[in-house]
């Protein structure tokens, strides 16, 4: 089955749906945690050329915020994922298994990292679906090239995807 972008069936859309349930939940639980006021500043005099500032924490940060936080975080990365795959499925077709298993969208901490993605042999046809890497049709590499890999993989419908749509 071949979904749309703007299908609201659509795993992608069903993550970014219960995202927002966790993000809902994240700001009613912070508002109890302020009014409960957690913590203090207290400015002190520290010598004749400023002040110091010290922070009293007076009760942890609860763990539900902090799940509900995570659980936010996780269903809005599953939703890129899921567009990843789609991308790829799109573009390439049938994967094999080690394809499926490296189709993910890329999130690292430093370029090295992200380097290491487009360049790793494994799953490099899944990755390279939409020219992300390999070669052009003239034979030059377009390694190089990596920061439009949106524009070739339907920029407009992952704009459309992840623009925030006006809720009834």
């Amino acid at each position: 089955m071949d979904q749309g972008w703007s299908d609201p069936q659509s795993p992608w859309w069903v993550k970014l749906r219960r995202a927002q349930v966790h993000i809902d939940e994240v700001q009613q639980r912070v508002a109890v945690l302020q009014d409960a006021e957690p913590w203090s500043i207290l400015r002190e005099l520290a010598d004749s050329d400023g002040w110091a500032y010290l922070f009293r924490v007076h009760q942890p940060i609860p763990a539900d915020l902090s799940a509900a936080v995570g659980d936010a975080v996780a269903n809005m990365r599953a939703a890129l994922d899921y567009v990843a795959y789609e991308l790829a499925r799109h573009h390439v077709g049938t994967m094999d298994d080690v394809e499926e298993a490296a189709t993910w969208f890329p999130i690292f901490e430093d370029k090295a990292a992200f380097d290491r993605f487009f360049t790793s042999a494994a799953g490099g046809r899944a990755r390279c679906a939409a020219g992300c890497t390999g070669t052009t049709s003239a034979g030059r590499s377009n390694v190089s090239n990596r920061s439009r890999w949106l524009t070739r993989c339907e920029r407009s419908a992952l704009s459309r995807l992840l623009t925030p749509r006006p809720t009834c």
